[in-house]
């Protein structure tokens, strides 16, 4: 759900800029998704100070980033990150036939309430765990097309115009990324979905259950802190460390 989570967060223009003004994702894609998941691994799986050297970078990075628009430490936008990732989450454990009870949930935003807190982010948990949910839903009504998304789009998904990101992984990672988010918001990406790819991403759905035992081996690595089953993955992907020249349109 990684890639519809950050599909979901360009949906809001000002989160869209942000990216677009001071990420460095497109000089090097790979080394920013291992910054990214070092630190995600620290304040998970690590030690408190891990997680609070985590969470004091993280605000220093935010302070600094401000532009027409956005702020980045702005508690609303933090919030939409948090909603993306709950609500993504949420939808995860749908497809791998696991499906949580309401008291499952209640004590899931309960948990990542406090995990959101060293990010900056502060949960109302007196309220329902349906609070980010609705969030995600709400923002995808008030969606609309926006060309600084759709770019960021582009070069996230498709960052090379050569064969390599025709290879299996990279379009299984479109077509779950694209084919679960809201309609609305997969059509103002100028995504286009098709019956076929409808059959394939049920697919994979169907699928998803025989495929955990491999999925968790590898996100267990991915927690080694080291990054360097992230590097493999995403080269077979197909990313590499340069940045080229990527089509603009958005055929799947």
């Amino acid at each position: 759900m990684a890639g519809r989570m950050v599909l979901m967060e360009l949906a809001h223009p000002a989160i869209a800029a942000a990216v677009n003004d001071n990420d460095h994702f497109r000089s090097d894609p790979v080394q920013r998704s291992v910054v990214t998941a070092e630190a995600i691994g620290d304040v998970i799986h690590g030690s408190s100070e891990d997680a609070q050297r985590v969470s004091g970078h993280l605000a220093a990075v935010h302070a600094r980033v401000n532009g027409p628009g956005y702020r980045a430490s702005d508690p609303g936008l933090l919030l939409w990150v948090a909603a993306t990732y709950f609500d993504s989450v949420l939808l995860a454990t749908d497809l791998w036939r696991q499906s949580m009870t309401t008291g499952d949930r209640e004590e899931l935003f309960e948990e990542m309430s406090t995990v959101f807190a060293l990010l900056g982010v502060l949960l109302n948990t007196n309220r329902s765990h349906s609070q980010c949910p609705s969030l995600c839903g709400s923002n995808a009504r008030r969606a609309h097309r926006q060309p600084i998304a759709i770019d960021l789009a582009r070069d996230i998904f498709w960052p090379s115009t050569k064969g390599r990101h025709q290879a299996p992984m990279a379009l299984y990672y479109r077509l779950v990324s694209f084919g679960y988010l809201p309609e609305r918001l997969r059509s103002q990406f100028g995504y286009e979905w098709t019956p076929r790819h409808e059959r394939a991403l049920r697919s994979l759905v169907w699928a998803a259950p025989s495929l955990r035992p491999i999925s968790e081996a590898t996100l267990r690595r991915l927690a080694d802190g080291q990054g360097r089953p992230l590097h493999v993955l995403m080269s077979v992907a197909g990313y590499r460390a340069s940045h080229n020249a990527t089509p603009r349109s958005l055929s799947p």
